[in-house]
């Protein structure tokens, strides 16, 4: 079993794992299975890796967001700016509807 700082941090263990970069290989899908997790994807990704204005990484993931979309943001890098993407991007989610969920395991399947 691999050491999960997640669990420790937060007393719950992860039930999703994205691979870096969304690279999959034969091993990856197994490997995850063995620690409980289920490998997901994403299909708004507002390109926040690199430093952007808020503004324009919302309207790029708000372009691809749809009812059960996965969004892509990253919590570390060059950019000083992502507690404020994060804020913005959740109202405005909810102003045109939408709010965030954790899906249920068999709806991923």
């Amino acid at each position: 079993m691999v050491d999960l700082p997640l669990l420790a941090a937060t007393g719950t263990r992860p039930r999703f794992f994205r691979s870096p970069v969304g690279m999959n290989n034969s091993s990856v899908h197994p490997a995850a299975e063995v620690e409980g997790m289920r490998v997901v994807g994403w299909s708004a990704c507002g390109l926040d890796g690199c430093p952007s204005a808020p503004s324009q990484v919302i309207d790029r993931i708000m372009a691809n967001v749809f009812p059960g979309a996965i969004i892509l943001l990253h919590e570390r890098g060059r950019s000083r700016r992502r507690a404020a993407t994060l804020y913005r991007l959740l109202d405005r989610l909810e102003k045109e509807g939408y709010r965030c969920i954790l899906p249920e395991e068999d709806a991923l399947r």
